[in-house]
C-alpha cells in the first residue's frame, strides 16, 4: 500500500525561515512534491539522489562556470529534483541568465537565500515540516483505509485524523476509485507522482494506492451536480494514459456519504461501479454510481448466485447453450442489438459484419427465444437476463 508525501515546493516557501527566499526562475514547478533534501557540495549529483529532493546548492566543489550550472539544471530535471536552493553570498554571488533560462524552460524552480543563514537551521526546518506533515497526511489516508476495511470501531478518531490531514467534508463527499488492468500501480516507481496528480486534480490530501487501485476522498459544494468531479475523473484517466502509459484506467465515483450511507458504503459502491464498467461496457471509462441502471445496483446486492443464475437461464439458457455448442456469438449479437435500440443496421456496423449476416443471426436468435423482442416486457426480461449473466461471469473471474 502506498501513501502520499504531499509537501510541495510552494509549501516549503511558506516556512518562517523562507520569508526572505526568492524564486528567481522555474516558478512553473512550484507544485512539485518534496520528499527530502540533498546538500550538493560538488558536481557529482546523480549517485546521491532518488528524485523529489530539495537540492541545496552549497559548496566550493561546484564549478561555477555557465556551462556546468546549466548542466546541473538539466540533471535536476532528468532526475526529478523538485527545486534548487542556492546560497548567495559565499561561493555564489549571482547566477548566469543561461542557467535561469534553462530552469524556466524545464520548470525547475531556482530559489535563492542568504548564505549568512546557517545551513543546519535550514535543513532542520525543512526536515521538521516534511516529517510532521508526512505523518498527518499518511495518518489521514490510513484513516480512510481503516474505515473502509473496518480495522477498528473508533470511526470518530479516524475522522479527526482525516480532518488534521487537511480534508474538510464538503456539502457532498464521496469515495472515488481508479483502477487499471495494465499493471500493479503499487509496484511502479512513479507512485508518488501519480498520487500527487490525483490529489491536485481532486483538491484532496486523502488518497492511497493499493495494488492496481487508487482510492481517494473527494467532494463538491455543488448541491445540484457532480459534473465537476466527473470532469476531474476524465482528466485523470487521460493523464494516466499520456503521462504514465496506463491506457486501461477506469474511474468510478461512489455513492454520496451521509449519516445513512457511510464512507465504507461509498467505497463499496465505487468498487462495484468499476466492476460495472468492466462487465457492462458502454464506451465509458468514467462512471457515477448514482447513474447506474437500477438492475445493476440490485445485482451487486444479490447474495443468492443460484437464484441469479436461474433468472438468466430462464430467458437465455438456450442461446448460451447454442453459443457454447456451435462457437457462435448470438448472445453478444443480442446484447449489441439492444445497445443499438434494436436497429439491425447499426448493430451490424458495430459488430463489423455484413447486414445479411446480421439478419440471419437475428432470425436464429428470435427462433431460439420464441419471440422477436418487440414486446416491451419480453425485451425487458431478455435485457435483464444479460445483466445477470454478465454479473455472474464477472464474479467468477474475480474469485
Amino acid at each position: 500500500m502506498v501513501f502520499l508525501y504531499y509537501i510541495t515546493v510552494k509549501d516549503i516557501l511558506e516556512l518562517d525561515i523562507a520569508k526572505d527566499w526568492k524564486v528567481i526562475a522555474g516558478d512553473g514547478g512550484l507544485s512539485k512534491t518534496v520528499s527530502w533534501f540533498y546538500i550538493c557540495q560538488d558536481d557529482e549529483i546523480t549517485p546521491w539522489v532518488q528524485g523529489r529532493e530539495l537540492m541545496i546548492l552549497y559548496g566550493s566543489g561546484v564549478k561555477r562556470d555557465t556551462a556546468n550550472l546549466v548542466r546541473i539544471v538539466d540533471i535536476c530535471a532528468e532526475h526529478q529534483i523538485s527545486a534548487i536552493l542556492v546560497l548567495i553570498g559565499h561561493y555564489f554571488v549571482e547566477l548566469p541568465n543561461e542557467m535561469l533560462d534553462e530552469a524556466d524552460r524545464l520548470d525547475v524552480p531556482i530559489i535563492t537565500m542568504s548564505a549568512t543563514i546557517p545551513i543546519g537551521t535550514v535543513t532542520k526546518a525543512v526536515a521538521y515540516m516534511l516529517l510532521s506533515e508526512r505523518h498527518y497526511l499518511r495518518r489521514g489516508s490510513e484513516a480512510l483505509r481503516d474505515i473502509i476495511y473496518g480495522y477498528d470501531e473508533d470511526e470518530r478518531s479516524h475522522f479527526n485524523a482525516i480532518e488534521r490531514a487537511g480534508y474538510k467534508l464538503r456539502q457532498r463527499s464521496f469515495v472515488a476509485v481508479m483502477r487499471t488492468h495494465d499493471r500493479a500501480l503499487s509496484e511502479m516507481k512513479d507512485t508518488q507522482h501519480i498520487l500527487t496528480d490525483v490529489c491536485n486534480v481532486f483538491n484532496t490530501p486523502i488518497a492511497y494506492i493499493q495494488k492496481n487501485r487508487i482510492v481517494a476522498l473527494t467532494g463538491t459544494d455543488d448541491m445540484n451536480s457532480v459534473r465537476p468531479i466527473m470532469d476531474a475523473g476524465e482528466r485523470l484517466v487521460a493523464l494516466a494514459a499520456e503521462k504514465y502509459g496506463l491506457k486501461n484506467m477506469y474511474f468510478a465515483l461512489g455513492s454520496q456519504i451521509n449519516p445513512k450511507n457511510t464512507i465504507k458504503s461509498s467505497y463499496r459502491d465505487a468498487v462495484n461501479t468499476v466492476r460495472a464498467i468492466d462487465a457492462y461496457p458502454v464506451n465509458k471509462k468514467c462512471r457515477n454510481y448514482a447513474e447506474l441502471p437500477a438492475i445493476i445496483k440490485m445485482l451487486f446486492r444479490a447474495d443468492d448466485r443460484d437464484f441469479v443464475r436461474s433468472c438468466y437461464e430462464q430467458e437465455l439458457g438456450e442461446i448460451i447453450s447454442y453459443d457454447q455448442k456451435h462457437n457462435t456469438e448470438l448472445l453478444l449479437t443480442l446484447e449489441r442489438f439492444f445497445e443499438e435500440n434494436c436497429n439491425a443496421s447499426h448493430t451490424a456496423d458495430k459488430l463489423y459484419i455484413h447486414r445479411n449476416t446480421m439478419n440471419n443471426r437475428l432470425r436464429l436468435i428470435f427462433d431460439i427465444l420464441g419471440h422477436d423482442c418487440s414486446d416491451p416486457e419480453k425485451r425487458f426480461a431478455a435485457e435483464n437476463a444479460i445483466y445477470c449473466y454478465k454479473y455472474l461471469n464477472m464474479q467468477e473471474e474475480q474469485k
